[in-house]
This record gives structure tokens, sequence and C-alpha cells, in this order.
């Protein structure tokens, strides 16, 4: 009986579907956890691409307020070299910042100009 069973599998019997069958799945296996491999490969990558990033941006703050000190430490050696008083928040927050305030001064002053202006005689607004 061994040797028919033997001719039944080999010839496409029930047996070897199965047994194809299971191959396939066995491939279809490896080939998604090869892909979970490469997935978390590429995950730990992008986290150390992140610490690294995160790294040089401390770093860079770090720097950036090195030289703040740095500048404040000269401006204020040029002021005492001058002999200039100490501006503090309050003198630079009155003086505006820069143009946009001096365009938003000159803005509110024009309607009032306009109003003092006498009108010439038969000239429409």
């Amino acid at each position: 009986m061994s040797v028919m069973h033997e001719k039944s599998v080999s010839a496409g019997s029930p047996g070897a579907a199965s047994s194809s069958a299971t191959s396939s799945l066995d491939e279809l296996k490896a080939a998604y956890q090869a892909q979970l491999a490469h997935l978390a490969a590429e995950r730990d990558e992008a986290r150390r691409q992140a610490r690294r990033a995160k790294a040089e941006a401390d770093v860079a703050r770090a720097n950036l307020a090195s030289l703040q000190a740095r500048v404040d430490r000269l401006l204020g050696s040029v002021r005492d070299q001058l002999g200039l008083p100490l501006a503090t928040d309050a003198d630079l927050a009155q003086k505006g910042t820069g143009k946009a305030a001096d365009a938003s001064a000159e803005a509110d002053a024009e309607p009032s100009a306009k109003a003092e202006k006498p009108k010439r005689a038969g000239q429409a607004d």
C-alpha cells in the first residue's frame, strides 16, 4: 500500500496540492517577515536621524545663545567707550520697529494734515 500512496502523491493528488500550498504559504510568510525587517530597519534609521537632528539643533541653539551673549558684551563695551546710557526695553519699544512704525505714524498723521488744510473755492472732496 505504501508504494501506491507514493505514486498518488507524485501524480498530483490532494497531498501534492497541500504540499504546494504549504510551500507557497511559507514563501509568503518569508516575504512578509523580510518586509517587516526592512520596515523596522527604516524606522530605526529615521529615529537615529531624528536624534542627530535634535542634537544638532541643541548645539545650534547653544551657539546662538553664545553669539548673542558675545554681541551683547561687545555692544556694552562700545556703549561704555562712547559714554552712552543703557537702553532699556521700554526705550526700544517706545522707538517702534523701524520703517513700519514710521509708515504707520505717517499714515496716522495724513488725515489730520488734510483736515487742517483750507479748502479752495470750488474744490470738491
